[in-house]
């Protein structure tokens, strides 16, 4: 670190909790040199083999730092990068975490456009994630106290999970196949019947 960097009070906080990041000054500019280095196959491979990324994993949860870790954390390296934007819609269950969720939501759908990315969507349990999603979701639209910013917030999760699901079985009859013959999309189809 440079001997006359200045280090406020959000930067100290999280570089306590990541020892790799320590001593950065502005962690715009480390994920601005990271993602130019991992342009580059070989460190892209040496970074998930180390399992460096999971310095960045935090990051998300940081306004100022999501787009940039989501990037980062979003390249494909053998599936690798949609195994960690599930790991992380999992870990993201706080009401307060709305704009994160969709963030997450949004670079799923740049990652499932290719075939093997919606087999790997399926196996990785995505479309089980996604019903997890819509099951937090049940019954929060009915709270009376709910401001307008909130509904506004669970309608763009909403919004995001469709887009999601669209995203996952467009162009890809196993995916159709998978999605309309389980359980949970059974439920959901019948679901708007019975209210």
């Amino acid at each position: 670190r440079p001997r006359n960097a200045v280090v406020g009070p959000e930067q100290a906080e999280l570089a306590s909790g990541i020892p790799v990041l320590q001593g950065l000054t502005t962690y715009n500019t480390f994920l601005d040199s990271l993602q130019l280095i991992l342009e580059n196959p070989s460190n892209l491979k040496l970074f998930r083999e180390s399992k460096c990324h999971m310095a960045v994993m935090d990051l998300p949860s940081y306004p100022k730092y999501r787009e940039k870790a989501l990037k980062i954390l979003s390249v494909p390296a053998d599936g690798r990068g949609l195994s960690d934007m599930l790991e992380l819609l999992h870990l993201t269950t706080h009401r307060s975490e709305t704009s994160r969720q969709v963030a997450i939501m949004d670079v799923l759908c740049t990652m499932i456009t290719s075939v093997e990315a919606k087999d790997l969507w399926r196996n990785l349990t995505g479309f089980e994630c996604m019903y997890t999603m819509l099951t937090r979701l049940q019954g929060s639209f009915a709270d009376e106290k709910l401001s307008e910013v909130e509904c506004s917030g669970k309608l763009s999760i909403l919004l995001s999970i469709f887009g999601v699901l669209t995203f996952s079985i467009k162009d890809y009859a196993i995916n159709r196949l998978h999605l309309w013959s389980s359980e949970a999309w059974k439920s959901l189809a019948g679901a708007p019947r019975l209210t």
